[in-house]
């Protein structure tokens, strides 16, 4: 027994120090499980409300977390891990134009808002184990007024983003073979929306439909080998709803929705002025 402890000690250190390294099928295939949740993470909640595009000026500044599960195959061992990735956001909006008035009833036609956002994911778990740095990014929107809302009239808005996803890397050693493994990506996308949200006593609800085209690229080596990657050109559709609840300056909203095999969820606190 007094061996035994000793014994489970040096065949652990030895297991995690053997290690392994991935083969190319399996590298490229992890690269390819990625491209979808971190761009429906990046793309998540919309909790900039489209009530705030009248007036001039304004300004809004939300901060929130935004966090989808997922499937993602290992390339190590290559068996399914179930990570939960979640990303921090800060995103800042102002209103420029406030709009025509065809109607009484129709306010806000072809307001204006455009802002900035900058994001970072804090990588944990089983796919944060071999992570070589922590991804972060930026990005800019454009959000168009259709109708302002009223009382008993719904707002409707479309927007345009872009984000940019970088510093992403991983990297593996097998050290009895004294090989190792890596790869650094990064991950662009387009996302555009239709949003609508009504006003009531409480709080304020919306719902969307909006569409993500993500692009990820990657330069990975194995042992000696050095070859770039990058996904196929796919369009994801989202979908999903939530409520704000104004207290006096700063609002409290909760999203949930839906992109492809995706299911994400997210809350913020945001500031008026």
């Amino acid at each position: 027994m007094r061996l035994l402890v000793p014994t489970i000690s040096v065949l652990l250190c030895c297991a995690m120090l053997s290690g392994a390294i991935p083969t190319e099928r399996s590298l490229t295939g992890f690269l390819d499980d990625l491209n979808i949740p971190f761009a429906v993470t990046v793309n998540g909640c919309n909790f900039n409300s489209s009530l705030y595009l009248g007036g001039i000026p304004h300004f809004n500044i939300t901060a929130g977390i935004t966090s989808t599960g997922t499937v993602i195959t290992d390339p190590v061992t290559e068996g399914d891990i179930n990570p939960t990735l979640s990303v921090f956001h800060v995103k800042g909006t102002a209103g420029l134009l406030k709009g025509f008035s065809p109607t009484p009833s129709w306010q806000g036609l072809f307001g204006l808002e455009v802002g900035v956002k900058t994001f970072a994911f804090p990588l944990f778990g089983d796919i944060g184990k071999d992570k070589e740095s922590y991804p972060y990014g930026f990005g800019g929107l454009a959000k168009i007024s259709m109708l302002g809302g009223s009382e008993f009239i719904p707002a409707l808005s479309f927007s345009l983003e872009y984000t940019y996803l970088l510093n992403g890397a991983f990297e593996y050693h097998d050290y009895e073979a004294q090989e190792s493994a890596s790869c650094a990506f990064t991950l662009n996308s387009f996302y555009y929306h239709v949003d609508m949200i009504a006003k009531f006593n409480l709080a304020n609800v919306h719902a969307g439909i909006g569409w993500i085209t993500p692009n990820l690229k990657a330069d990975y080596s194995i042992a000696d080998m050095n070859r770039t990657f990058q996904t196929e050109s796919i369009t994801l559709l989202k979908y999903y709803g939530g409520l704000s609840v104004p207290i006096d300056l700063v609002d409290v909203s909760f999203e949930i929705g839906q992109a492809e095999q995706n299911a994400f969820f997210g809350i913020g606190v945001g500031l008026r002025m």
